[in-house]
């Protein structure tokens, strides 16, 4: 296994993390960035909606 370590920035000031992640050792370029993409998700989420298509109550 080798290490990645993943850098989670995001605009806010002090609001970031690092985070070491495991992938094998054969792990392509496209392997370890999805791995780091997920361990990204682990931490951060998002939403959305159209505005002016709000439910109404």
């Amino acid at each position: 296994m080798k290490t990645v370590r993943v850098t989670i920035e995001t605009s806010w000031v002090g609001a970031n993390e690092v985070v070491d992640i495991e992938v094998d050792d054969d792990a392509t370029e496209e392997e370890i960035a999805d791995a780091a993409h997920e361990e990204f998700l682990n931490y951060c989420g998002y939403g959305y909606y159209v505005v002016g298509e709000e439910e109404s109550e």
